[in-house]
């Protein structure tokens, strides 16, 4: 499962069109580019991301906005008396990806003879 902390731009595909983020991951990324001009640096980059997709053969992806704009606000965040400005929307995302993360990835369970 990977998760992009603090995403306030909205992905989009290689059109231009939005998509959601691992849509995102897997065609502007992890993707090989035939006009790429960095050379060997897209060659080190693709090899990676060729790496990446072989071992995680499957995974998903989420974005979540930052918790808020406020310095004051992500300096103590962890302060009970800020919990009310900590935007909606962040408060909202961390709990579908909590939930999505809790259905998707159940723990292994060991071999008992």
């Amino acid at each position: 499962f990977w998760l992009l902390r603090d995403a306030l731009l909205k992905p989009t595909d290689r059109s231009g069109q939005p998509c959601n983020f691992k849509d995102f991951l897997l065609e502007k990324v992890l993707s090989k580019d035939d006009n790429d001009v960095w050379g060997d640096v897209a060659s080190v980059r693709f090899k990676a991301a060729h790496c990446l997709l072989n071992f995680f053969t499957d995974f998903d992806a989420e974005m979540i906005p930052p918790p808020s704009t406020s310095s004051e606000v992500m300096e103590n965040i962890e302060d009970p008396k800020y919990k009310d400005k900590i935007s909606p929307d962040f408060i909202q995302q961390v709990e579908y990806v909590r939930t999505k993360i809790f259905e998707k990835c159940k723990p292994k369970r060991g071999y008992t003879a």
